[in-house]
């Protein structure tokens, strides 16, 4: 599967060639992948798409809580299942999946420092 990641624009979206991409809603975006189908739902930031090892389920982070600051949230590759499963203060950013898909690593900046935390995908289980 070939995946291809564009930074700078605001939504995740699948493609059905296997085409993952941070989307916009401008016209030109919609023109060139007329294939596209949104993950990501609402306002917000949703930035550093990270598949899980057996490419079911995509993390990410987001501003969708409306609260300005990141989280992760996961969403099953078919557009279901959206949920945050990280919350709390400060900026919890860059997902990374465990080998075996059982738990996303993040980095997380709060008021008392900066650390590497784990998670499971359904939120349980936060480690520092």
């Amino acid at each position: 599967m070939r995946r291809i990641l564009l930074p700078a624009l605001t939504a995740l979206a699948l493609f059905s060639a296997g085409v993952v991409v941070v989307e916009g809603d401008d016209p030109p975006f919609n023109m060139a992948f007329p294939d596209a189908r949104r993950l990501s739902q609402g306002g917000g930031q949703n930035l550093r798409p990270a598949w899980s090892p057996d490419g079911a389920r995509l993390a990410f982070q987001s501003t969708g809580d409306r609260t300005g600051t990141y989280h992760i949230w996961v969403v099953n590759a078919d557009g279901t299942g959206l949920r945050q499963v990280t919350s709390g203060e400060g900026d919890q950013r860059r997902p990374a999946w465990s080998p075996d898909g059982s738990q996303i690593a993040f980095d997380w900046t709060a008021p008392e420092g900066r650390d590497i935390w784990t998670v499971r995908p359904d939120g349980s289980d936060l480690v520092r």
